[in-house]
């Protein structure tokens, strides 16, 4: 394994956390792990999300916060100052990984608005569907890559 590139400690816990959204509705979550600058978020659908809310930690603690990554069933959270200007949504893109025997780009289920944000994923083994040659492959985020379109 790679070494860690965070700026603070991760430390695990789980939690039940309100999302609030800039228009009114509110989502529930579990925290997975927490750090000074953001936290790993288990939601039912990510994809729903929008790209900023306020996050409420506690009935006293809330925090403005946007996601700097989205997967199938979670989403990496940064904590935000106040709110951020949003880049276009058409401009997140896929992270990809290459299969090892094709060579050929596999779509890792995230999705990325922020090119700097690839760095920000924690360094832990994940694992990918290929559907090239149909094996699960394992891989790190340092092995991927973030494109427009479905790398050849």
């Amino acid at each position: 394994m790679g070494v860690e590139k965070r700026k603070f400690a991760r430390h695990d816990i789980d939690r039940v956390v309100q999302i609030e959204t800039p228009d009114g509705s509110s989502v529930r979550g579990v925290l997975a792990d927490l750090s000074q600058g953001g936290v790993r978020i288990k939601v039912g659908n990510p994809a729903k999300l929008p790209d900023q809310f306020m996050l409420k930690l506690s009935d006293k603690v809330h925090r403005w916060s946007r996601i700097a990554w989205r997967s199938a069933k979670e989403v990496g959270v940064e904590f935000l100052a106040a709110p951020h200007a949003l880049p276009d949504s058409k401009s997140a893109r896929p992270v990809f990984i290459r299969c090892p025997r094709t060579g050929r780009g596999i779509s890792t289920g995230i999705r990325l608005t922020i090119a700097n944000d690839l760095s920000k994923l924690s360094n832990v083994r994940r694992f990918a569907q290929c559907p090239h040659c149909k094996v699960v492959h394992g891989w790190n985020p340092t092995e991927a890559l973030l494109t427009e379109k479905t790398p050849a």
